[in-house]
Formats: structure tokens, C-alpha cells, sequence
């Protein structure tokens, strides 16, 4: 019964995660606490899950996350905007994938610290290279209305 219980759970984060992902993607109906908290959910369904399986859903999140602040800002759906969803989907994922895959092998400071250092990177990515700048894909987009936090990252950076 328990292996069932925790089965349950699992596809539970899974669900949650990418719910909460989806109003985090810095368009018109972001929650500034779904930024927040998505990163939690996903972080602990592929920790718990099986690696390749895991890590192509949490893909795939990340991926609909992609599309869905796409279709919220009226970009046409052509095969270059699917194309441009499909890398960040992979730039977003890479995270969890340095988490599952290097972190356990890193130790305690590894797991406590490779996934944040990774969503650093992964967002500096986008920022950088992609077409839209820093529109889409960081999570310093969805917090614009907490003055304190905008103040700290005037400093500090997103």
C-alpha cells in the first residue's frame, strides 16, 4: 500500500508542478507565488521518479510552459515559434537534469546547491541568446510587482 501511496504522490507533485508552471511563464496571468513553488514540485518528482522517464516530463512542462506564454501573447503558432518553444523547453529543463543526474554524485552541497546554480545559468541563457530577450523564460519577470524583491535585484541581479 505504500509503494501505491507514494505512486499517487509522485504524479500528484508532477500535476502541481505544471499547473503551478504554467503561471509562472511571465505573461498576462502569472501568479508570483507559482514561481515560487513550481520549481519544489518538479524538483521532487524527479528526484522520486525513475531519471529518463522524470526527466522527459519535466521536459515537457517546461516545454508547455514555453507554449502556453507563446499562445498568451498572440505570437503566430509556425514551426519556428514550436521550434523556439522546443529549445527552451530543453534550456529550462536543464536544472532538473543537473540535478537527477550530477548533484547525487556531489554530495550534500552538490544537491543543496547544483540545481540552484543550474537555474541561474539556464536563465542567463535565455537572456542572452534568445530572440526575445529577457521577456520570457525568467522567473525575476513573474515578481515585478513585489517592490522589495525588484529593489534587491536592482543590486544584486535577477
Amino acid at each position: 500500500m505504500s509503494n501505491v501511496s507514494n505512486d499517487r504522490r509522485r504524479w500528484l507533485w508532477l500535476a502541481v508542478g505544471a499547473v503551478a508552471a504554467l503561471f509562472a511563464v511571465g505573461g498576462r496571468w502569472d501568479i508570483p507565488l507559482a514561481a515560487w513553488l513550481f520549481p519544489v514540485f518538479l524538483l521532487r518528482f524527479a528526484r522520486t521518479s525513475h531519471p529518463l522517464g522524470s526527466l522527459v516530463l519535466v521536459w515537457l512542462v517546461s516545454w508547455a510552459g514555453a507554449m502556453f506564454w507563446i499562445w498568451q501573447t498572440a505570437v503566430p503558432m509556425t514551426g519556428m515559434t514550436v521550434l523556439a518553444g522546443l529549445t527552451f523547453g530543453v534550456v529550462l529543463a536543464l536544472p532538473y537534469i543537473a540535478d537527477r543526474l550530477v548533484a547525487p554524485r556531489l554530495g550534500t552541497a552538490g544537491e543543496l546547491l547544483l540545481f540552484p546554480m543550474a537555474v541561474v545559468v539556464s536563465e542567463f541563457l535565455l537572456g542572452t541568446f534568445a530572440p526575445f530577450g529577457t521577456v520570457v523564460g525568467l522567473l525575476a519577470n513573474t515578481q515585478f510587482d513585489n517592490l522589495a524583491l525588484s529593489q534587491v535585484a536592482s543590486v544584486t541581479g535577477s
